[in-house]
């Protein structure tokens, strides 16, 4: 594919017509050349020829859109042909639209992540702009070639490219390809509208310059036309002035009307009487010799292509070639007596040249160039020596049997000066503003989906965490209570009352679930898991009461540490306790009455703790075989 593009731009170049199109093609070239070679060269070798090349081009934007109170217009025309050597002016430079076209794919050759970011925008501004300039080409140019050779140089490159690197977006899940196609939609608005933009006040620009050289060329046509007004109404009087004598003027009368006359009219060649049988007798020359008794048609040589000359009545020839003046005209009018008899004809000779040269101030001024025609045929140049552009304005003057066509062309510098580069600069900072503004919105698309990612991971991480919190809470739990009654075990129950100060006094109690055994064979042990778990629930509510605390001993039995009880107080607290288990509601399948319990208590200090537990164990052996449901208190250690 690349060695085709390299091959349709080499013809293209070769049938290029324009300077500017062989430039393009040639960057074009280079371009695809260095896609060719580059997986051979070194990166340094690389850098440096993208490099170069980049330079070319960016020195051909700058020329576009560098303010011209920065870089005048004849800076960059010397710099131009300096650098060239006189074969390249500022005028053969390319489209701006292609110059910003290859500055964008040599740009988007570099392997960076700007470039891979912005891959899809620069490919969507290349066809853009590619599209932009077929049109203007199909537009305004004359022919087919300079159309086709620049859309081809455009198309074969961006083909190239992106057979090189593929669309990065392509293999993006959907989401994220709607993603970039919405932010490719925001930025191409951006872009079409400085397209837009540039378009609308380039067309402002070039009907404003299309009046000024209208009215230019209008000015030149009133201005020639105004002179040969007035040469034509001086030559009337000086007619009338012989036809007053009612005879030919004499030598003396000729030279002090017709010399002056002569002088007044630098453009005119010749002035001369011509006697009623065709032969001059008086005559003013200026850079024609004097020449006297000669037949007036045969003075300007030669007059065989144009009509014999009849001196009865007004007539002009026209356009003749005066000997060492150029072309010219020549005009008669006819003197008649009182009686109407004419007795002879003025004749005049106007030189075009220095016609058209009282307008060199004029053309100057303005930098136009005037081209004059006859049947198609140019007969006179005039104007600065500048370069014409290509559009010519046209009128025709009166002047000869078929008139004059006069044609003024401004000149490329007129047209560089009146060319203001705000719409260039607008052009390229929208571009580049919508490349930008893609690329940004690309940046946060994957930031926003970085900052997702690190925030599901974050919150992922932070309920692992949680959920290993609530385990190890859980283990904790499962190490210091009973899984079945929810109260502490034993290890837990003995670790918090050693806790408590060594001269606390407090009272243990030993609780025991009377004939429980019974319960577990006729009910079956899940029943009685219940049992234990309800009875817990009661007798704990009823030991927090007390700020008290209580455990599962083991089996049906619980242990309860109480601090500060009177033992006046203690037959109220068991009494508490048992009306706490018989409140459960439950029903011992053996007696079918409520579950009641035994306790065992001891009173001292919480520095005897093992001691109160044995005395507590001892006081309830004795409440059991005292026939249950009832508290026991032991007696004070001697």
């Amino acid at each position: 594919m690349l060695l085709a593009s390299l091959v349709f731009l080499i013809i293209s170049s070769i049938q290029a017509p324009t300077f500017s199109t062989w430039l393009l093609c040639g960057l074009g070239k280079a371009h695809i050349v260095l896609l060719l070679v580059s997986k051979r060269l070194s990166p340094e070798w690389r850098w440096a020829l993208t490099g170069i090349l980049l330079t070319i081009e960016l020195t051909l934007l700058c020329s576009y859109i560098m303010p011209t109170s920065w870089v005048g217009h004849d800076e960059w025309e010397w710099l131009y042909e300096t650098l060239s050597h006189g074969h390249f002016t500022i005028y053969d430079r390319p489209p701006l639209l292609m110059l910003a076209l290859e500055v964008l794919l040599l740009v988007h050759t570099f392997n960076s992540r700007f470039v891979r970011l912005a891959s899809p925008m620069v490919l969507t501004m290349a066809l853009s702009m590619m599209g932009a300039q077929l049109w203007l080409q199909l537009q305004t140019s004359s022919g087919p070639s300079e159309s086709i050779s620049l859309w081809m140089a455009a198309g074969l490159m961006l083909l190239a490219l992106y057979q090189t690197r593929p669309w990065l977006a392509a293999d993006h899940p959907g989401a994220t390809r709607l993603a970039t196609v919405l932010a490719l939609g925001l930025s191409s608005t951006f872009m079409l509208s400085a397209l837009g933009y540039w378009h609308f006040q380039n067309v402002q620009t070039q009907y404003r310059l299309e009046r000024t050289a209208r009215q230019i060329s209008d000015n030149v046509l009133e201005h020639v036309s105004q002179s040969l007004e007035n040469h034509h109404r001086a030559m009337s009087h000086l007619t009338s002035a012989w036809s007053m004598l009612e005879r030919p003027p004499s030598q003396d009368q000729w030279d002090s009307l017709a010399v002056n006359f002569n002088d007044d009219f630098g453009y005119q060649a010749l002035l001369a009487f011509v006697s009623p049988s065709g032969v001059i007798t008086r005559v003013a020359t200026r850079g024609i010799p004097p020449r006297t008794g000669l037949p007036f048609n045969q003075l300007m040589h030669p007059l065989s292509g144009n009509a014999p000359l009849s001196p009865g009545a007004d007539g002009y020839t026209d356009v003749i070639d005066l000997k060492g003046m150029g072309p010219g005209v020549m005009f008669y009018l006819p003197s008649r007596d009182g009686r109407g008899v004419i007795f002879g004809a003025t004749l005049s000779v106007i030189a075009l040249a220095p016609l058209l040269s009282t307008l060199t101030t004029l053309l100057g001024e303005e930098h136009v160039v005037l081209n004059a025609y006859e049947h198609g045929r140019q007969i006179y140049r005039l104007g600065p020596a500048e370069t014409p552009a290509e559009a010519s304005y046209c009128n025709v003057l009166s002047l000869g049997q078929e008139g004059i066509t006069l044609c003024t062309t401004p000149t490329r510098q007129r047209l560089a000066r009146e060319y203001s580069s705000m719409p260039d600069i607008v052009l390229v900072v929208g571009l580049i503003f919508s490349l930008m503004m893609f690329v940004l919105f690309q940046l946060n698309r994957r930031l926003n989906a970085q900052h997702m990612m690190e925030r599901d991971a974050r919150d992922a991480l932070e309920q692992e965490a949680e959920q290993r919190r609530e385990l190890q809470q859980a283990i904790e739990w499962m190490a210091h209570h009973d899984d079945l009654t929810g109260l502490a075990n034993r290890r837990h129950f003995m670790n918090l009352a050693g806790t408590w100060r060594e001269d606390a006094g407090i009272t243990l109690l030993m609780i025991d679930l009377d004939h429980f055994k019974a319960i577990n064979d006729t009910l079956g042990h899940q029943q009685g898991d219940h049992v234990l778990a309800e009875v817990a629930r009661a007798l704990k509510l009823a030991i927090d009461v007390h700020n008290g605390l209580i455990a599962r001993y083991g089996g049906e039995e619980f242990m309860a540490l109480v601090p500060g009880i009177d033992p006046s107080s203690l037959t109220d607290l068991a009494t508490s306790l048992r009306e706490a288990v018989s409140g459960t509601g439950l029903i011992h399948p053996a007696t079918e009455r409520p579950i009641t319990v035994s306790i065992g208590m001891a009173t001292g200090t919480a520095g005897a703790l093992n001691g109160l537990i044995q005395r507590a164990d001892t006081a309830l052996y004795q409440a059991k075989r005292a026939g249950r449901n009832r508290a026991v208190l032991s007696p004070p250690s001697g």
